[in-house]
């Protein structure tokens, strides 16, 4: 990994050595099961005045055939708020590095400069500031989780709070300068990481997810990019709880204006060949509401997302195997 400093001086240096050529070629990450269901951070750069928790809810068929009620509730610290869009896509490049160290370890090495590099942001003050900025929004946020994970072992569905990130440390050097510069490093949260050691992850195509130019675009490709995974040729679902309980929309909006927002990302997403076509339909029924119907276009030869194959861990038996649907 680069030394981190001033962004000029590490362009070049990182050119010189063929970094960033290098970062180009890897862009096959992973995603957390749980994180793809269910939002983490508003759709927005700035958190709306006053709003501090958000909650999302659905209901499903559990493993053993009855309805299960699920609650995911996300607060902001005190201090830095609840996570706004771009923390989002930091998380995707955070997985993206664990996924190359193996989830051998929830403490990762990092640079910000190859974040940056990673996520496509410009490389100045500015983005290495929103980093951590990022970072501490990460992991001051607190995620309960009601009947949102599978307890492989007791056979029920547990319930779980969980912050996304334990910790981090950011070191501040010049390349050139030290021969051993210390490692800037995060620490992903135990629950969140023994979920990762479980297996709860998937393939995601990360060069097709920083390609897209929107929140709501990055947000609507991880949802329907998990509901995929298992070689779905459709999906469908109620327009209105796709927006509010899956994408974290606002929810003021009308059927109408949910549709508006969405079309811009149904056009990115048909444009990159991972959806076919997008239709709606109103079931046959009185009160019935409108169905959005996602058709997606045949997978590109990049490898199907399976569950990840995982080395032998240490820390495997402090807590328990925590699977969700």
């Amino acid at each position: 990994m680069p030394a981190e400093g001033q962004p000029e001086e590490l362009e070049l240096e990182l050119e010189k050595n063929g970094g960033a050529q290098r970062h180009l070629a890897v862009r096959i990450g992973r995603d957390e099961m749980n994180l793809a269901e269910f939002p983490f951070t508003v759709l927005s750069h700035r958190v709306p005045g006053g709003v501090n928790t958000i909650k999302f809810t659905d209901l499903i068929t559990g493993k053993d055939g009855k309805t299960v009620a699920r609650e995911w509730t996300i607060t902001g610290s005190e201090a830095y708020g609840l996570p706004v869009a771009g923390d989002e896509e930091v998380y995707v490049a955070l997985m993206e590095v664990t996924d190359e160290y193996g989830f051998k370890s929830a403490k990762i090495p990092i640079t910000r400069y190859d974040l940056l590099q990673r996520m496509g942001w410009p490389r100045d003050g500015h983005s290495y500031r929103r980093i951590q900025e990022a970072l501490n929004r990460l992991m001051g946020v607190s995620i309960v989780a009601s009947k949102a994970f599978w307890d492989n072992e007791a056979k029920r569905y547990v319930d779980e709070g969980f912050h996304i990130l334990e910790g981090y440390r950011l070191y501040d050097e010049k390349p050139g300068r030290d021969t051993n510069p210390p490692q800037s490093y995060i620490v992903w949260n135990p629950v969140l990481f023994h979920s990762f050691r479980a297996g709860n992850l998937k393939q995601l195509d990360t060069n097709l997810y920083f390609s897209l130019s929107t929140p709501l675009a990055r947000r609507l490709f991880r949802y329907l990019d998990k509901k995929r995974y298992d070689g779905k040729a459709t999906y469908r679902m109620r327009l209105t709880r796709l927006a509010f309980e899956k994408l974290g929309m606002s929810r003021n909006y009308y059927p109408s204006q949910i549709k508006r927002e969405l079309k811009r990302a149904h056009d990115e997403l048909i444009a990159r060949s991972f959806l076919r076509e997008v239709s709606y339909y109103r079931p046959r029924r009185r009160g019935a509401e409108e169905v959005v119907v996602y058709t997606f276009a045949p997978r590109r030869r990049r490898g199907d997302a399976v569950a990840a194959e995982l080395p032998a861990h240490d820390d495997d038996g402090l807590y328990g195997r925590l699977v969700s649907l």
